[in-house]
């Protein structure tokens, strides 16, 4: 589903649609899709975005050579940056939420951040949670 920030942004009521239905441009996009769909969300995206788009997904998500020729080889719009979490963030643990997010999960992971019209190679970064 995509959520759409509303014009004004005083007002509370937003849009809920499916992305992958959405015809819609939009200058950023920011979500964590549904993994088994990612590929579908990065295409969708690559037409639809005008600027940038950022997907929260497993850092083994680097791997792979159907996602590299979908994800990652494009060079009108291609993978700028990768910031990964550090310590493993717990999603979907009983206990997070928005305030509280838990960490030390077994699985690692990244902000995916592709723009339009970067050139070089994508840079790595981390996000240390020094909350213990």
């Amino acid at each position: 589903q995509i959520r759409r920030q509303p014009s004004n942004p005083q007002t509370p009521d937003s849009v809920i649609a499916d992305f992958l239905t959405e015809k819609n441009q939009y200058d950023l996009l920011i979500t964590n899709p549904p993994y088994s769909r990612s590929i579908e969300f990065i295409t969708k995206a690559k037409k639809l975005i005008r600027n940038k788009f950022c997907l929260l997904l497993p850092i083994g998500y680097l791997n792979g050579k159907r996602r590299f020729e979908f994800a990652f080889a494009s060079k009108a719009f291609p993978l700028k940056r990768v910031i990964i979490f550090v310590p493993n963030l717990h999603l979907g643990h009983a206990k997070s939420s928005a305030d509280t997010l838990v960490t030390g999960g077994l699985i690692g992971y990244a902000w995916y951040i592709w723009e339009r019209g970067y050139v070089g190679d994508p840079t790595i970064s981390w996000i240390e949670n020094l909350v213990d």
